[in-house]
């Protein structure tokens, strides 16, 4: 038989065979490896996701205290506080691990800020250890600041708030463009006041509502600063006594010139307070005033007002036991603005100044203020109890101001 008819071969050998499966089984190894390895990753990447939470959380716990010098979580005592400083293991079913929050407190107490870092241990399914450090920095802020995000500071009046323009300007007040707002306390008293630095550059003795109404409202020019504020009382009666406001001891202060205070003085509004967002008048113990205080000119830093402000109209006669006492807020809020404070005899005042208020009550003799609240003091204003030799002088029974 020649090479040409030899019959072909037909299959595998066994051989063949043999070298194929073990290339496959080869192959399958690698693929269960692999799978192996990808879901010992996701599993380590579930479980670092979760050791992250967990440190974010314990430096917001150690973020979130509740006080400055008092309180369960304080400042003061957050390097010894177990609850937020403590280390702890952590157990959760969705990762199959154990985890070990350990914080750390850098700084010292007296520090404004300090750095915490928080490290998280565990160990996979593998044995292998893994750790995850999460750093920042907490801020030594008071928490109550945060209730005056609604009802900000004094300290915090001269920037732009809502509608754009410097929050000393009464809310009621209505934009009549040319960055300027009219504020109409009483039906013969419109206040034009510059939306940036709050001063007053225009009176008029009618309302005004817009622009076009400055030319027909009896408007004139007007360098001025405006002081206004609250007064409130114990009840319906001890707020009612008060007639409005006495601003017979505003005086001028040192100015670069000596010229006379401008035509007309100071000119003063007083009358119920009003809801600052629906108009609505508020309870009859409550009453608002507003004090337009001239000044040489509100662009020169010395141009300035000084004196005191007094209630009129509240009975001085010895059958009465009235008295004022005045809402001063702490130096801890305005350092270095004690008129701002409500601290009295005004001293220097070259600002629109709000939340200028004041309290009445009665009481006999040894009767003193209450306390006052969100970092107020009352301070004895004005005595008109008979036990004051100078009540008739300390409370003039003559207001001087137009009607809200």
């Amino acid at each position: 038989m020649t090479p040409f008819n030899r019959p072909r071969q037909s299959g595998f050998t066994i051989l063949e065979a043999l070298i194929a499966l073990f290339v496959m089984a080869f192959g399958m190894l690698a693929l269960a490896s692999m799978q192996l390895s990808l879901s010992r990753n996701a599993d380590v990447a579930k479980q670092r996701t979760e050791a992250m939470r967990l440190a974010q959380e314990r430096i917001e716990r150690m973020r979130s205290y509740v006080g400055i010098s008092a309180g369960a979580i304080n400042w003061s005592a957050l390097p010894a506080s177990v609850e937020v400083l403590s280390s702890a293991s952590v157990a959760t079913l969705q990762t199959n691990a154990t985890f070990t929050v350990t914080p750390a407190l850098g700084g010292a107490i007296a520090d404004p800020m300090r750095p915490v870092s928080v490290t998280v241990t565990w160990d996979d399914r593998a044995g292998v250890a893994n750790s995850v450090v999460v750093s920042s920095v907490i801020s030594r802020s008071d928490p109550s600041d945060s209730g005056f995000l609604g009802n900000p500071l004094p300290q915090n009046t001269k920037l732009l708030r809502p509608k754009n323009r410097n929050l000393n300007i009464p809310i009621l007040g209505l934009d009549i463009g040319q960055n300027r707002t009219a504020y109409n306390p009483s039906p013969n008293l419109s206040i034009i006041f510059n939306n940036v630095s709050a001063g007053v550059v225009t009176t008029c003795t009618s309302a005004v509502t817009s622009a076009a109404d400055l030319a027909t409202a009896g408007c004139t020019s007007y360098d001025a600063y405006s002081v206004a504020g609250y007064v409130v009382g114990s009840s319906a009666a001890a707020a009612g006594v008060v007639t409005g406001i006495n601003y017979g001891e505003l005086v001028a202060g040192a100015l670069a010139t000596s010229s006379a205070l401008p035509s007309p003085g100071v000119r003063c509004a007083f009358g119920r307070a009003r809801d600052q967002n629906t108009n609505v008048l508020l309870a009859t113990n409550q009453y608002f005033y507003i004090c337009v205080v001239p000044v040489i000119n509100t662009s020169i830093p010395t141009s300035t007002w000084s004196g005191k402000l007094l209630l009129g109209g509240i009975p001085n006669a010895a059958a009465n036991n009235y008295f004022a006492c005045r809402y001063q807020y702490s130096a801890a809020y305005l350092p270095t603005n004690p008129n701002a404070r409500n601290v009295q005899p005004y001293d220097g005042v070259s600002e629109t100044i709000d939340l200028q208020s004041y309290y009445i009550t009665a009481g006999a003799a040894g009767a003193t203020c209450p306390a006052g609240n969100f970092g107020t003091t009352l301070i004895l204003h004005q005595d008109c109890r008979a036990t004051n030799a100078n009540r008739v002088a300390d409370c003039p029974a003559q207001s001087a101001n137009g009607a809200l």
